[in-house]
């Protein structure tokens, strides 16, 4: 194979003036082939096996073979591992550009030129309603009503932020108590329980916020993401529907439009409001607070404007009572447990504590001994055997005394 010819051929493909008719790089090669036929040199002929190696380097569209194929978009989550990320200063997401321009639209305005106007909350010339408001009049000749600046500027503020950092993981275990993460009022910890193995078991998690506890020995703030420096504040549920969507909805601490624009902003995406069901109704176990929020690529969720998960959601017919917490659960899933005088409860997951030595589950809280957790009995007979090894110890040494002294 002679390289050089081949990389000559292609390197006049590419320079080479075409007929305005040819577009397809196979016609092209076509054409400067016939173009060489004409040159005096017999070597500017490619024959049939560097016509083909000519033909893969204009495909490359000119690559050379140190620079990236860019890889498809996905959205990668990783369960367990605290990230921060720090939002624009006062920037209006592309979501919110969108939610204005339609406003617009419906109120038969024209859209702002993105080359003459800075999308952003404020800046030397004041608060994005007001720069709207004079833009409008000076370059349309147009006034805007009171009522319009004002639900610009509400479109406006929510869809902006001031620059902050955000301490962020996804968890798909979803075990922590009623509370930890701003959601004590949440029914997905009382008459909605169930729905938490929902979640699990049909691969949704939780993206939770987090901030820095102080070190009581400076009073400053810890640095760095170790969880036991870290206290939760918000969360809300994320639904992977392909490997490049995924859905937030039930925001507690913070909004979900909150998570949806930080997801958004961690995935270098964009986010759109949509409506959300289980089953087509969104008052089931699955509860669902308002509507949902999806996020990717604005080519893929631009036509979706709703979406029900279509999950198996257990009959509420054969729901039953947690004896402890009062939550509904499915009884399928309520678990037998033992209380501190030996009876059995019916309880939930949340509410069941299970022995690491007899495997028995207990409604009370067990007792640690040696890293593990372990009901009253079996802590009871592990420190009895504790003190009858330590007695014998303390005779055995003992009588090794009493020798060495005899």
């Amino acid at each position: 194979m002679q390289w050089k010819k081949v990389l000559r051929f292609s390197e006049k493909m590419r320079s080479c003036i075409y007929p305005a008719n040819l577009t397809n790089p196979l016609a092209k090669i076509s054409y400067l082939t016939s173009v060489a036929a004409s040159l005096t040199r017999a070597d500017s002929m490619l024959n049939e096996t560097e016509q083909r190696e000519a033909e893969k380097l204009l495909l490359c569209n000119g690559r050379s073979s140190d620079q990236k194929i860019e890889e498809p978009f996905s959205i990668k989550i990783e369960y367990g591992k605290p990230f921060t990320l720090k939002t624009p200063e006062g920037e209006i997401s592309a979501a919110g550009k969108r939610e204005i321009n339609l406003y617009l639209s419906n109120n038969i305005l024209p859209h702002p030129d993105d080359d003459n106007f800075e999308w952003v909350w404020q800046n030397k010339r004041g608060t994005l309603p007001k720069r709207l408001q004079s833009y409008f009049y000076k370059t349309h000749n147009l006034k805007l009503s009171p009522s319009q600046i004002s639900e610009l500027g509400n479109l406006g503020r929510r869809h902006s932020d001031d620059s902050k950092e955000f301490i962020l993981d996804f968890d798909n275990k979803i075990q922590w108590w009623a509370g930890d993460f701003g959601d004590s009022g949440s029914c997905y910890w009382g008459t909605c329980s169930g729905a938490k193995d929902m979640l699990r078991d049909n691969g949704a998690c939780a993206v939770r916020s987090f901030y820095r506890k102080y070190d009581p020995q400076t009073g400053k703030q810890f640095e760095g993401l170790d969880y036991a420096h870290l206290k939760g504040n918000a969360r809300a549920w994320v639904a992977p529907i392909t490997e490049n969507r995924i859905i937030v909805f039930n925001g507690y601490g913070l909004t979900t439009l909150q998570f949806a624009r930080l997801l958004a902003l961690k995935f270098n995406c964009t986010y759109k409001k949509i409506s959300l069901t289980n089953n087509g109704c969104d008052d089931g176990l699955l509860y669902i607070n308002c509507d949902g929020i999806v996020v990717g690529q604005w080519a893929q969720i631009e036509n979706l404007s709703e979406w029900d998960f279509g999950w198996y959601e257990p009959d509420k017919d054969n729901m039953v009572q947690c004896d402890c917490c009062e939550c509904d659960v499915h009884e399928d899933d309520a678990i037998q447990a033992y209380t501190e005088l030996g009876s059995t409860r019916n309880v939930c997951s949340d509410c069941a504590w299970n022995c690491e030595n007899c495997g028995s589950y207990f409604s009370y809280h067990l007792t640690q001994r040696n890293g593990a957790w372990l009901c009253n009995d079996c802590a009871q007979a592990h420190d009895e055997t504790e003190r009858i090894v330590n007695e014998t110890a303390e005779i055995e040494r003992e009588e090794i005394k009493n020798e060495i002294n005899f």
